[in-house]
């Protein structure tokens, strides 16, 4: 930015093909500004901070110009049916099961999936719903459902996971005689104690290596059954348990035409093939619809949330303005640092106004782009730089220079398709959410050539790394200066930002504040106005 904080320069629109061209302009040794010989330093100056030192101007990134105008005629669009969750007195699958002795962290439930569950309960004091337990998992392999036990009651102020003890007693008194009940041959590879099979489990390391027994498809109910029984009769938090079932990863399975209530049912019919549904349990499926072009990556625009919220729970478009404002029912995904294009994720009361007829409680709108950095790993979902790993490199960090490579081979190979997924119960699986109107399409989506958006991001990350590189080359007393460390948090905030939800915690929102400029003004306060995220 100009060294004189009264100064503010214009703004100039750019698209991403000429902000991509000016920079590689820039970085070229014959275009050195005198007295600026390192134009490496020079062009990645210009994508992150959006000034141009040549122009005396600021950059305004305007995807907006590449919204759609029309359906294409080659857009292809698919329904399918993405996952499905399930709250059960017995475990439904017609599969083979392998069981787990031993509750595992990592399949703790601690997601809020925001559906309301009825529970008896004698205590005045537990008004305060919680979304979070941890279960002792019952996979089945080789499907993709995960059954597990939910034993504590929804209204606990306890902490998630089980005490040592309640383990014990799970193993004990519960799982280990419910297994002997039903097949007692079965129990001779099983250590009759639960401190026999934590001494087998436990590495020398401390780690636990939780390995599963098969069970036949046809013990699966009554090993369930006598599950419930023994929680009941033996466990004093384990009288109201029930099952939590969850058939994820099936969109690649499931896909059918849209607009057809016909093959919706078809598809539905062979999706729940291997599971059994009862009336008296509680069921919601995930309907995804993606949309996609060859060659092209497709994303969904910031402006246009309320129009796709409207025409997904058809309702007013001013009811759907409330609902898609940010805040604690509705996340922004921001794409690649770009205002202008994001997606969101949205939970609605249950029973609310704006559920609908198809009493939608949640929907999101995202890209297939994030699928390549898709690795959930400490809270987070995409793969992420950190600080240590920045100033532990001697130069520029290897997962940086290996993120470019990958965005380098996905401009060749990988289209980014928009999808849009809601939750309703099952018994309206085919009936909710069969097609978008063409003017929600035309109005909600932006269009690029798939090298023009992979290539975009490579270059901010090409002048991340760049920055990286001088400041990891740079003395000691320069690395230590409160503003290269500023500028170091920065850049690893942006770098993740490149392919996952920017930071939305208080550090990340320090990170914003401290780092990006507040003294330019957009031209004007409307949301079609252009927006990059400098540093």
């Amino acid at each position: 930015m100009p060294v004189n904080p009264d100064y503010v320069a214009p703004l100039v629109d750019y698209t991403l093909r000429e902000y991509m061209v000016e920079f590689q302009r820039l970085s070229m040794p014959e275009n050195a500004r005198p007295g600026h010989p390192n134009t490496e330093l020079e062009a990645a100056n210009f994508a992150l901070t959006g000034f141009h030192h040549e122009q005396q101007h600021n950059v305004r990134l305007n995807p907006l110009n590449n919204a759609l105008t029309h359906v294409p005629d080659d857009l292809r669009i698919k329904r399918d049916y993405d996952s499905l969750l399930g709250f059960t007195h017995t475990i439904p699958a017609h599969k083979d099961l392998w069981v787990y002795p031993l509750p595992d962290p990592k399949f703790t439930q601690r997601k809020a999936y925001g559906i309301n569950l009825g529970f008896p309960s004698t205590n005045k004091y537990l008004d305060r719903p919680r979304q979070d337990s941890e279960h002792p998992p019952l996979p089945p392999r080789p499907t993709p459902y995960d059954s597990g036990l939910l034993p504590r009651a929804i209204f606990s102020y306890k902490a998630v996971a089980l005490t040592n003890e309640e383990r014990e007693m799970w193993y004990n008194e519960v799982i280990y005689p419910a297994v002997h009940q039903v097949n007692s041959e079965s129990t001779s590879s099983w250590p009759p104690e639960y401190s026999a099979e934590l001494f087998r489990a436990r590495t020398h390391g401390g780690h636990i290596v939780n390995s599963g027994r098969g069970m036949p498809a046809s013990d699966v109910r009554k090993f369930s059954r006598a599950i419930r029984a023994r929680l009941r009769d033996h466990i004093p938090w384990g009288g109201h348990a029930f099952f939590g079932v969850q058939y994820r990863g099936t969109k690649g399975v499931s896909y059918h035409g849209a607009h057809s209530e016909q093959y919706a049912q078809q598809a539905l019919n062979i999706y729940l093939k291997d599971i059994t549904i009862h009336p008296n349990d509680l069921w919601y499926i995930d309907i995804g619809m993606e949309f996609s072009k060859i060659d092209h990556a497709l994303l969904w625009r910031t402006d246009a949330h309320h129009i796709l919220a409207a025409d997904l729970l058809k309702i007013s478009t001013e009811d759907a303005s409330q609902l898609v404002r940010p805040g604690r029912n509705c996340r922004l995904d921001l794409s690649s640092h770009l205002t202008q294009i994001s997606g969101l994720r949205v939970n609605l009361p249950v029973g609310g106004s704006n559920a609908g007829l198809t009493e939608t409680i949640s929907f999101q709108a995202y890209t297939t782009d994030k699928t390549l950095t898709y690795h959930p790993e400490r809270g987070q979902y995409g793969k992420f730089l950190t600080g240590p790993m920045v100033l532990n490199s001697p130069g520029v960090p290897v997962f940086c220079e290996n993120l470019l490579g990958v965005y380098t081979s996905a401009s060749e190979h990988m289209d980014v398709a928009a999808r849009v997924e809601v939750r309703v119960p099952l018994k309206n699986a085919v009936s909710a959410f069969l097609a978008l109107e063409d003017h929600t399409i035309t109005q909600s989506l932006v269009m690029f050539c798939r090298e023009i958006w992979w290539n975009f991001r490579g270059v901010r990350l090409q002048a991340i790394n760049s920055m990286l590189h001088a400041m990891n080359t740079a003395t000691v007393e320069q690395q230590l200066h409160s503003l290269t460390l500023l500028t170091y948090a920065a850049l690893v905030h942006l770098t993740n930002g490149l392919h996952s939800r920017p930071q939305d915690d208080s550090t990340g929102r320090e990170i914003d504040f401290l780092s990006l400029p507040h003294n330019v003004q957009e031209i004007d306060d409307s949301s079609s106005s252009g927006g990059l995220l400098p540093i």
